[in-house]
């Protein structure tokens, strides 16, 4: 494999020269920086570089032919591919303690996906010989990294599965749910979803269309269950939108659509 070129993209910083991240505060447990021991973490956040992305800076960009990985230190990141037709698809979203760009640094192939700032991000790019040599060095963090992306594969199949089998207020709540529980702060009477998605992006992450998404937010608000303004999204009653994110008699008549040949319009 071909040495990496220096990463593109924000304002970089020369190894050695990054303030670590504040005492006191953890990496979030299930990511891939959560999953290290601090020997085996700190090691790797030397052997990286930072810099800093401004919203909607493109990190990786998807069919290009670089190895280094991001380790997401502060901010957001939006993961999307574009199909064939030329339609961008949400892959998913990626926050502080997440690695991304993993893959072309293992096989070396082109980019899967492009990876995008959201809000003011702060990344540690890593190369692929340095990242080896840590795989070889400290076992731990290869051991981590295939469980982040064992759970990244556990995330994919569990909404390819809801896409496919649930209608789409239910599968519209199980993404408002899971981002105010990841994502939320306490805001008023709610919890503000703190990701500024649009109504495209949340069509992009369920499979449907913006009209099937526009009337399901309209319904939603209508019930008292969220409010909404431009890019953001306050959940009202949170224990509500959870009971209807699992509702079993809504999956039954999902699956009796489906076996009758119910398209995923209709069910839009």
């Amino acid at each position: 494999m071909s040495a990496d070129p220096p990463p593109t993209g924000g304002a970089a910083r020369p190894p050695g020269s990054e303030e670590r991240r504040p005492l006191g505060v953890d990496w979030p447990a299930g990511s891939y920086l959560g999953l290290l021991s601090e020997p085996s973490r700190q090691a790797l956040m030397r052997a990286g570089r930072v810099s800093v992305h401004a919203a909607g800076e493109t990190i990786v960009r998807e069919g290009e032919r670089t190895s280094h990985l991001f380790l997401i230190e502060q901010g957001l990141v939006k993961v999307t591919s574009t199909t064939r037709e030329g339609h961008v698809s949400l892959l998913a979203i990626r926050a502080a303690g997440d690695v991304v760009g993993e893959l072309a640094a293992i096989d070396g192939a082109p980019r899967s996906a492009t990876v995008t700032a959201v809000g003011t991000v702060r990344a540690r790019a890593v190369r692929h010989s340095e990242f080896v040599r840590l795989f070889r060095e400290q076992p731990q963090i290869a051991l981590a990294l295939v469980a982040a992306v064992a759970g990244k594969l556990r995330a994919a199949t569990r909404a390819r599965v809801d896409t496919g089998g649930y209608p789409l207020q239910v599968r519209l709540a199980r993404v408002l749910v899971e981002l105010a529980e990841t994502y939320g702060e306490p805001a008023g009477n709610g919890v503000a979803i703190t990701v500024p998605l649009s109504q495209e992006d949340l069509a992009a992450i369920i499979s449907s269309s913006m009209a099937g998404v526009t009337r399901s937010l309209q319904q939603l608000r209508r019930n008292g269950l969220i409010d909404t303004s431009y890019r953001r999204l306050t959940v009202l009653d949170l224990d509500a939108l959870s009971d209807l994110a699992v509702l079993p008699h809504l999956a039954e008549d999902a699956s009796t659509g489906l076996s009758q040949g119910t398209s995923r319009d209709t069910q839009d």
